[in-house]
């Protein structure tokens, strides 16, 4: 596999991208772009990002004028933002420990959350669907956090604490 196609790129996932919607628009050179509902690699286009959303994506127009930001990414592929359905980004990770929840604190599982949350979305997920925390409602804050803009990380949909039978998953 080509180290382009292994380049999930997308504007939010770059600093200096984020750094460059926040002060307005942004317009990104790409030498590919697949385009999910036709099922073709676009070649040489250009996508003009306004306020954090893709506004329109066309083909490259050379010696457009103005002040836009841009990026030149004309070397590499641009894909859709993935979604990964069952996270835990508020979690450590597997551990054979059953008490190891016990282990941490609400503050660290929300130092490990915001990092989880920015290492997904700069591994190319915009998307997350968090399935349960041990912490009751740590993946809400998450979600919030970033919805405020305070920590970057994807769109998350959570679940909260979670709801399991006696020996079932999330039991402590």
């Amino acid at each position: 596999m080509s180290r382009s196609l292994l380049c999930l790129l997308i504007a939010s996932a770059t600093p200096l991208a984020s750094a460059a919607t926040a002060a307005g628009n942004l317009i990104v050179r790409a030498g590919h772009v697949l385009d999910v509902e036709t099922g073709k690699v676009q070649v040489d286009q250009d996508i003009r990002i306004e306020n954090g959303r893709i506004r329109s994506i066309a083909p490259h127009a050379a010696g457009q004028p103005g002040a836009t930001p841009r990026l030149d990414w004309s070397a590499l592929y641009v894909v859709p933002g993935l979604m990964d359905m069952h996270t835990h980004l508020a979690d450590e990770g597997q551990t054979a420990d059953p008490g190891a929840p016990l282990h941490s604190t609400p503050a660290r599982d929300a130092f490990i959350g915001a990092n989880n949350a920015r290492l997904t979305l700069q591994a190319g997920f915009t998307t997350v669907r968090d399935v349960g925390v041990y912490r009751g409602f740590a993946d809400v804050a998450l979600r919030d956090a970033i919805n405020a803009g305070l920590v970057p990380g994807p769109r998350m949909f959570v679940a909260g604490a979670y709801i399991t039978i006696p020996g079932g998953g999330g039991e402590i």
